[in-house]
């Protein structure tokens, strides 16, 4: 995993060390040039997301809001089959799994490698 060393110090600054490892361990799902995240094979939801780690409905909203609002994480919401579907993007400017990403996908984040607190 990359991770840029000035985007997990923001981090640190704004979140509980629970939720800072919480973070980390999004890290280690992700997969693609999308940076979407992964569980067991197939891209995981809000709501598997919040089975993973445990996290009533309620509390795991208000955790997803606050990611959210720090441009940590971003829900793309969209269809399949006439089915919805949401996919989870972590901030590749936080962790990646690989030195490249799709630059599509900074157009939905701050850059958290240069941002200052």
């Amino acid at each position: 995993i990359v991770i840029e060393s000035n985007a997990l110090r923001y981090v640190q600054s704004y979140f509980t060390k629970v939720e800072y490892a919480i973070i980390l361990d999004m890290a280690n799902m992700v997969r693609g040039n999308y940076n979407c995240l992964y569980l067991d094979g197939r891209p995981c939801s809000l709501s598997d997301l919040s089975v993973y780690f445990g996290y009533t409905r309620n509390i795991f909203a208000k955790f997803v809001s606050k990611l959210q609002e720090h441009s940590i994480i971003n829900v793309i919401i969209g269809s399949k089959n006439n089915t919805p579907h949401a996919q989870v993007m972590l901030n590749p400017t936080l962790a990646r799994k690989s030195k490249t990403f799709h630059t599509d996908c900074l157009s939905m984040f701050d850059d958290l490698s240069t941002v200052t607190w």
